[in-house]
């Protein structure tokens, strides 16, 4: 059986979604990105930067070792950026 082909940088849900599918990514990374963007105030627009900001992260760094933020620190996050 062949690996699919990366998907395409249109969307970095897929992109990530796709690193858990390969096996690049375990299954409690990929719960915690799904519950930051459920449970997060976040725009669709800021959703799929998170999504896009963690494909991107998981290439630069081990999974394993990668620290998402919490949801009280991603809401600061996202309350920053909209301030600026």
């Amino acid at each position: 059986m062949s690996v699919p082909a990366s998907p395409q940088r249109q969307s970095g849900l897929a992109h990530v979604l796709h690193r858990y599918i390969t096996g690049d990514v375990a299954r409690p990374f990929l719960n915690r990105v799904m519950r930051l963007l459920d449970a997060s105030d976040a725009t669709p627009t800021e959703r799929s930067a998170l999504a896009a900001f963690m494909g991107d992260a998981v290439q630069d760094v081990d999974p394993t070792r990668l620290k998402l933020p919490r949801l009280k620190e991603l809401e600061m996050i996202l309350a920053e950026t909209r301030r600026a």
